[in-house]
């Protein structure tokens, strides 16, 4: 599957950096995601991602939500201001997302 547009055009924007693909890196990302979802995480902005994986406009609120918490606390303390039911739906989104994730990136 081809990377979006859009992608390229958060690259040319200085959003996103296109990086060399490390033999093996995506797998092992995607494999380390799947047995552990409350440990994962990402660094990028995620509105692209969740219109990608087809999260619903409720769970694309929440992710973007965290995210935007996490920016704005990660430098200060260890973990996000985000309650038990906010961090239990995000790992039931991550669960339902992997297998789009790895449709989207061509990772098997």
């Amino acid at each position: 599957m081809p990377r979006p547009a859009e992608y390229d055009n958060l690259v040319r924007a200085g959003y996103f950096h296109d990086q060399p693909t490390t033999p093996g890196y995506l797998d092992q990302y995607l494999l380390v995601a799947a047995q552990c979802p409350d440990g994962a995480s990402n660094t990028t902005h995620p509105t692209p991602v969740c219109a990608d994986l087809q999260l619903s406009p409720g769970q694309q609120k929440l992710v973007t939500d965290a995210h935007s918490r996490r920016n704005e606390t990660v430098y200060r303390a260890p973990l996000p201001p985000v309650s038990l039911a906010e961090a239990k739906a995000m790992i039931q989104i991550l669960e339902v997302s992997l297998p789009l994730a790895r449709e989207v990136t061509g990772a098997h």
